[in-house]
Parts: C-alpha cells; structure tokens; sequence
C-alpha cells in the first residue's frame, strides 16, 4: 500500500511501543475539532463574511458568537453529552451556528429535511431521541403537527423571528426559548 508523502506505514517497521503510542497520539492532536475550525476562523478573519443571505451578512466573529452563546444554553440547560439536538429549518446563519454549537457542546446535531412529512419527521425524531430541536419558526405547523404524529419534544429554540416568549408557538407542550433571548442572555451574562 502507498501512502502519502510524508505519512509512515507502522506496519512494516519493527519500532517500539513507545514510539508508535507518541505517533498515534500526535496524530490524533494534529486532527482539529469542528469547534477548533470556527474558532481559529473567528481568531484569524473576524471580520470577513461568513454567511451571506438575501439582505444580510453574518462575519466569522458574529457566528462565533452565536454559536458559542446557544453551545453554553445547550450545555447548562441541554441534554447530555453525546446526546443528539434536531435542527428543522433552511440553510442559514442559525444552522451555520446550530451546528457548531451542537459540536462545541459535545452533541450530535440531527438536521431534519424541511420535506418529510409529520410522521416521518416523528419517526426520525424518536428513533434519534432528540428531545432538543432548534427550528425556524416557519416550521410552527409542520412540528404542531410532528408532535401530534407522537413526537416527543422536551424543548424547542425557535430562531428567524423577534417574537415576545409569552407568543412562541409550543406544539406538544414543549418549553421554548428564542434564538435570540439564548443570544441575549449570553451576552449579558458575560
């Protein structure tokens, strides 16, 4: 077998435990984190675009900062780690954010297509046994009716909208939080 340039084949070499424990090791430090990736981008290009929507841009720090902000709600008041968290909406700045969060708060993010019907959305919710799910606000009718299909939902973030909490759609009884108050919170207590 080949490797690449640089790469060493232990198999062929009679090299002591020692050695090969130090590679493995150093191997493993060298692969980065998918939080370590957004947080070198936000150190090195804070100020460049990293998401652009019709009307708006988010930077690197600005997503950094999302992220970070639903990561530690995800943390304290999340499931734990290992656990998974669903995300129901477009591609946008708040998946960009969910996904790293998930990742920095040691969970696995389940993205939910914005095509499946109520009861394959709850098939696929149960079966994952996501009780967190952070959703655009557009899918209010679609997770009512998840919910209804047996879906089990502890707690819903809501994101795409300012909407007072008291207004917040809870299908299935769930408790819910805004992107935006998570965002908010965050900041204020920092």
């Amino acid at each position: 077998m080949t490797l690449p340039f640089g790469m060493l084949d232990l198999s062929r070499h009679r090299l002591s435990l020692r050695f090969r424990l130090e590679f493995e090791a150093m191997k493993r430090a060298m692969v980065p984190s998918l939080w370590s990736l957004l947080d070198r981008a936000a150190d090195l290009f804070p100020g460049y675009p990293a998401v652009v929507e019709p009307g708006r841009r988010e930077t690197y720090a600005e997503v950094h900062r999302a992220a970070l902000a639903l990561a530690r709600h995800l943390y304290k008041d999340g499931p734990g780690r290992g656990e998974r968290v669903a995300y129901l909406g477009v591609n946008s700045g708040a998946f960009l954010a969910s996904y790293f969060a998930a990742a920095g708060a040691g969970l696995a993010l389940v993205p939910l297509n914005l095509r499946l019907a109520p009861k394959e959305l709850s098939a696929i919710l149960n079966d994952s046994e996501a009780r967190f799910i952070i959703a655009d606000v557009g899918q209010a009718a679609s997770l009512r009716d998840t919910a209804k299909a047996g879906a089990r939902m502890d707690h819903l973030i809501w994101t795409g909208m300012d909407v007072p909490e008291a207004d917040l759609p809870r299908p299935g009884g769930a408790s819910t939080t805004s992107l935006r108050e998570v965002l908010d919170g965050s900041m204020a207590a920092l």
